[in-house]
Order: structure tokens, then C-alpha cells, then sequence
């Protein structure tokens, strides 16, 4: 059965930067979906595969009775996240972006269209399974604060990618981190090696053996346990770390391999991918 999430709440408490959130861990979105069109939408992708996780938004702008919703998701399988600030908050955003309010017609005063539009959300607030206040979180902790709700693990709010790559095949320029390997002993100039792969145990051995990779390996882990855990607060959601030697067959597959067994111990969801392996 699809999860389906409504995010709603004030204007400028952060409801787009929440939708964004939820994308980042795979749900579908659709923002300021008419109220009218909700119900046909929740029954298009009730049991559909290719929406296995929906995030509706909706606002003051979607229009409609808000009452009415409350009645048509109840019993269904639908979370309601309301996102809201304290009123100064909001004002000081809105005077920030120079953008206006979408109560706010002609001159009429922020303030009241803030009250207003707290008084037209009400049935959604009340219904809401989470209520998360923004007025002290920067982007980063309201994307944290969203996305703790549906993950199990921190860790998991970053999809984090190991590559391998030979330098004489050109750099990888997907990478955010790129950690060069090539002053490490090469196994392609021992014979019974050359053919191998960092695949093979008899090249991990040979490349882990020397205490100059050792020490490289455990410079370069120290590194990122550092490191990722500021990247996750940060609100990054996708992490490309990259080890390059000459021909990407040897040493960089070696290191991702390892690496990639550190990072699973310690909780991330780590794929890989060896580049030029096959050259």
C-alpha cells in the first residue's frame, strides 16, 4: 500500500523545504495539489507500484474546505505533517525575501493574514499526526527534523556511493571527495597480480600488507567519520567518494572495497562501483 504524507501548515514555516526533504528519501512529490483533486489522487496511487511513497502538499493557496479533507483522509492510511512558526518568525522571513504573504491583498497587514490563515489551517493542525515549530531551525535541522519521522537510522538520509577509477582513464568527475592512491606500491608491476583485480584477495593482502597503506587507509577513515556526520547535518543527501591509482583496477578498488565495509559498520547505506576495473 503507497505511504502517503500531506505536508501542510503556515506560509513561510518551511512546508516547500519539508517536500524537498521527503524527495531526498524517495517519496514522490506533488506541491499545492487542489484540495478537489486530493481524493482522486490518493485513490490513483492507493495501490499503484510506481508511487510507493507520496508527499502531498498543500496550503492556503490549494483553496477548498479544509474541514472536508480531514474527513476524507480519515481512516486511511495518510500522515499529516504541519509545519508552523511563531508569527515574528514568519514576518521577519517574508521581510527578508521581499516576498508577500498570499493573504496579503493591496495593503493589508501581514499580521492578520497570518492569523487568518491560522484560522483556515486549524482543522488540518488539529489532525495533524506531527507539528513541528521552525522558528529556531535553519534549513539543514528542518530537512533533519522531517526526515527522523520516516528513517529508522540518521545515516540513512544520505545514499553514499564508493567509486573506483584509473587516472589515465580521465578523473571522476561525479566525485565530491576524490582520494588519490597512486603513491601506494602497484601490484600491476608483480606478475601473478598484474592480471588480477582489487577484487581478489591476493591484491588486497599485497596493497594492505605495506604500512604506508595502512596508515593512508586509516588517515583517509579518520577523515570521513569526521566529516560525514557534518555533511548529514547539513542536510546532504547524496555522498560520492572516489578512489583513484593509475589504471583503477589495483589499489583504488582495494580502498573502496574497504572503505565500503568500514561505512556499512557504521551504519550507511553504501554502494559501489568500480569504474575501469574492466579495462
Amino acid at each position: 500500500m503507497t505511504e502517503c504524507v500531506i505536508i501542510t501548515g503556515l506560509s513561510g514555516a518551511g512546508k516547500t523545504i519539508a517536500i524537498k526533504a521527503l524527495e531526498d528519501i524517495g517519496f514522490y512529490p506533488i506541491d499545492n495539489l487542489p484540495l478537489q483533486l486530493v481524493e482522486s489522487f490518493i485513490e490513483l496511487t492507493k495501490n499503484n507500484s510506481d508511487y510507493e511513497k507520496v508527499a502531498i502538499g498543500i496550503d492556503i493557496r490549494t483553496g477548498g474546505n479544509f474541514e472536508k479533507l480531514t474527513e476524507i483522509i480519515k481512516g486511511k492510511n495518510i500522515k499529516i505533517i504541519y509545519i508552523e512558526a511563531t508569527y515574528e518568525t514568519i514576518i521577519r522571513r517574508y521581510n527578508e525575501t521581499r516576498r508577500s504573504h498570499p493573504l496579503c491583498k493591496n495593503d493589508d497587514n501581514i499580521l492578520n493574514a497570518i492569523e487568518k490563515e491560522y484560522t483556515i489551517l486549524s482543522p488540518l493542525r488539529e489532525n495533524a499526526d506531527y507539528i513541528i515549530n521552525s522558528s529556531l531551525m535553519g534549513t539543514a535541522k528542518l530537512k533533519e527534523e522531517v526526515i527522523s519521522i520516516f528513517l529508522e537510522k540518521h545515516t540513512d538520509a544520505m545514499e553514499v556511493k564508493i567509486s573506483s577509477f584509473g587516472f589515465k582513464f580521465g578523473a571522476d568527475t561525479e566525485a565530491n571527495l576524490v582520494f588519490d592512491v597512486r603513491c601506494l606500491p602497484n601490484p600491476f608491476y608483480v606478475k601473478e597480480l598484474r592480471n588480477k583485480t582489487g577484487l581478489d584477495k591476493q591484491v588486497n593482502d599485497y596493497v594492505m600488507d605495506f604500512e604506508i597503506s595502512q596508515k593512508l587507509f586509516e588517515k583517509i577513515k579518520d577523515f570521513l567519520d569526521f566529516s560525514m556526520p557534518l555533511y548529514l547535518d547539513e542536510g546532504k543527501n547524496r555522498l560520492v567518494i572516489s578512489f583513484g591509482c593509475t589504471g583503477g583496477k589495483h589499489r583504488s578498488v582495494t580502498f573502496a572495497e574497504f572503505m565500503k565495509k568500514h561505512l556499512e559498520n557504521k551504519g550507511y547505506n553504501v554502494v559501489v562501483n568500480h569504474r575501469d576495473i574492466k579495462r
